[in-house]
């Protein structure tokens, strides 16, 4: 509902209605807890009190959805680090604060999802990273057709099974008798940094 829907005599009546329908409720619910139509203030911090001090109401925390299982733990990601070209790291551990409690809260988006987790780069290197990057991580090097591409630093090695594709071979003509290269690594293995 917009801003201006709002402030019509129409929305206006259907809110004061409700409104009023819901203190009819509380009061009858509750008639010491009102003076007037005001809520009694020593009411509300009994409530308060009981809530805070009940050990049956579980924490937030206790609550947190774990949407992804720590699915994050032990993973590698290809991570940008220092202005450089994507490092390999490994994500070690979630992250705790000085109380012991896990960092950030899981969420069924993971782009909303705020838990802190520990990287571990090759050269021992370790640093914090947020769910939601890794998340970010994960999908950006996915096209939409689902295939995955990473950036290589250099082909230290390579070999071919006998399955490739000879040079002969490397076009395909079409019916319009137009020329396209076949484009496959059917048959090669490359070693990558």
């Amino acid at each position: 509902m917009t801003n201006i829907e709002k402030t019509t005599a129409e929305v206006e009546d259907t809110f004061r209605k409700f409104d009023h329908v819901i203190q009819g409720k509380m009061k009858s619910c509750h008639e010491d807890n009102y003076i007037g139509d005001k809520p009694n203030p020593e009411h509300w911090a009994e409530e308060f009190e009981r809530v805070l001090y009940n050990d049956d109401i579980i924490e937030a925390d206790d609550t947190t959805p774990e949407t992804l299982d720590d699915t994050y733990l032990n993973m590698e990601l290809a991570l940008p680090r220092g202005g450089e070209g994507p490092e390999l790291a490994l994500v070690v551990k979630r992250l705790r604060d000085k109380d012991g409690l896990s960092i950030g809260t899981a969420n069924n988006n993971p782009i909303l999802d705020s838990r802190i987790y520990e990287m571990k780069y090759l050269d021992g290197h370790r640093a914090p990273l947020a769910a939601n990057t890794i998340a970010a991580n994960m999908f950006a090097p996915v096209d939409d057709e689902g295939h995955c591409t990473l950036l290589l630093k250099d082909v230290v090695n390579h070999r071919v099974n006998g399955r490739e594709v000879k040079k002969a071979d490397g076009f395909i003509t079409s019916l319009n008798g137009g020329r396209r290269r076949r484009e496959t690594t059917k048959g090669w293995k490359i070693l990558t940094q």
